[in-house]
């Protein structure tokens, strides 16, 4: 009987130990994980985000980031809400500044959300460190950024005691992450550079999928203009602004607005309108009709170039008055003319 029960213990040893090799494997090559170590945090699943994109495979080499150098790693969502990201990294010596984390729809673009890692102790050894910074709204099948950017450092010569910055692990086989490829950038130069040999940094992303994590187009203002000359100019604005989810993007434009008139928009439409940017001011310029004596009305139309459910109206009134303003501006010439020949006749 005893050896029966060592022999089943034995065995459930076994199958315990084959599970935890399976289970390190596949935290190296895939994200199918329960739990990922990180530097003074275990990030967990939750019922809140769930992995997305990742390429964990390390080749024991790494970019370097300070201020000589900035990488970044480029990804394709499948969920359109990005919550966080994890990154190994290591330092070659005690770092003592900050390193910059941040998510770009485009490398030269603004960041859509971004977070600072404070220097806490030395990362003798590569770590997983999460970066929880704000939720923000993507889309679903195109390219995003992960960028790394050192606020100070210098990585100089090997053995030298400059030679202290973060180290970011990648991977050499440019066939481990299909959907993206590093970056660099040297100095402060604005100009990023695709790895050559489409090598890829070491990273895993977590999100969720929310109905409602799109933009949202919203308008501000109305358009009145009382006893205006015939043939004259009249200008006003309004405002448009994305009051969608953060980091969703907006593209709109004008669809339609009143047939009397001469207008003129400044701008006519716009692109990658985020809810951080704010208001947009739009002028506008109205040539007025020649009909004296009369009202107008009508209104001006603003889509959201990606939902054309999603739209708005700015109202516009325009009355002109009695008699042409022009008219009198050339019977004042004429008499202008007429004095000034009659008081040349006169010597005066």
């Amino acid at each position: 009987m005893i050896k029966q029960v060592i022999g089943i213990l034995i065995l459930m040893l076994l199958i315990i130990s084959a599970f935890n090799s399976t289970c390190v494997s596949e935290q190296r090559g895939t994200a199918n994980t329960d739990e990922i170590n990180t530097r003074n945090i275990t990030m967990k699943s939750t019922p809140f985000d769930e992995v997305d994109q990742f390429q964990m495979i390390d080749y024991n080499e790494q970019y370097h980031i300070d201020t000589s150098q900035s990488a970044a790693q480029s990804f394709i969502p499948t969920l359109n809400v990005l919550t966080r990201t994890q990154l190994f990294m290591f330092e070659w010596n005690p770092v003592d500044y900050e390193l910059l984390v941040s998510i770009r729809k485009d490398l030269h673009g603004d960041d859509l959300t971004k977070i600072t890692l404070i220097p806490e102790g030395w990362l003798m050894e590569k770590t997983w460190i999460e970066f929880d910074f704000d939720d923000i709204a993507v889309t679903p099948g195109e390219t995003y950024y992960i960028v790394c950017i050192g606020l100070g450092g210098d990585m100089g010569g090997p053995g030298t005691m400059d030679n202290w910055c973060y180290g970011w692990g990648l991977c050499k086989d440019g066939r481990s992450y299909p959907n993206g490829c590093s970056y660099l950038k040297s100095g402060s130069s604005d100009r990023w550079v695709k790895d050559a040999k489409d090598y890829d940094c070491c990273f895993v992303t977590r999100g969720y999928n929310d109905p409602d994590a799109y933009p949202d187009l919203e308008c501000h203002g109305n358009l009145r203009w009382a006893n205006i000359s015939l043939g004259g100019n009249v200008t006003g604005n309004f405002t448009v602004e994305n009051v969608g989810f953060v980091g969703s993007v907006l593209d709109w434009e004008i669809i339609s607005y009143p047939e009397w008139g001469t207008w003129t928009f400044e701008p006519e439409s716009g692109e990658d309108l985020t809810p951080g940017a704010g208001q947009r001011t739009v002028e506008v310029s109205v040539v007025a009709p020649e009909k004296k004596n009369t009202g107008f009305g009508g209104k001006i139309v603003l889509v959201n170039k990606d939902n054309t459910g999603d739209r708005e109206t700015i109202l516009v009134t325009l009355t002109t008055t009695k008699s042409c303003s022009h008219n009198f501006g050339f019977l004042r010439d004429i008499l202008r003319q007429y004095f000034l020949s009659l008081a040349a006749a006169l010597k005066i």
